[in-house]
């Protein structure tokens, strides 16, 4: 990460994309879980545009983990809601944005694939 002239990190432009999309695919999630439909598509746009700018300089593999978390996120409208009275399964197919953060941290220069697969045996 690069600094600012005061010593304190400043994140690149791809590092803001991925905390953009981030933010706004949870805002869309949190709105799917709530509604049986897409009745507002006002919350969806701000996931569109900030796609299109990972499209414009993010890789393949991090466009391609947006897009799933995309459709993740469109399905979540039309599928049964859950009961948030009773605890659901929890497991890691639950963390919809899971390989779109790990694909972020791969490119960033974070940890490697293997790295990864030997942090999560170990937890």
């Amino acid at each position: 990460m690069r600094t600012k002239s005061g010593g304190g990190p400043r994140s690149t432009p791809a590092e803001a994309i991925f905390v953009e999309f981030i933010d706004s695919s949870s805002d869309a999630f949190v709105d799917a879980l709530q509604h049986t439909s897409i009745e507002n598509p006002s919350k969806l746009v701000p996931l569109y545009a900030t796609m299109g700018k990972l499209r414009l300089f993010a890789s393949e593999q991090i466009v391609a983990a947006a897009e799933k978390v995309m459709e993740h996120v469109i399905e979540t409208y039309y599928a049964p809601k859950l009961d948030f009275q009773t605890r659901p399964t929890v497991d890691s197919s639950s963390d919809v944005l899971r390989e779109f953060s790990e694909q972020c941290r791969v490119e960033l220069g974070g940890f490697s694939s293997s790295q990864r697969r030997e942090r999560r045996v170990s937890e």
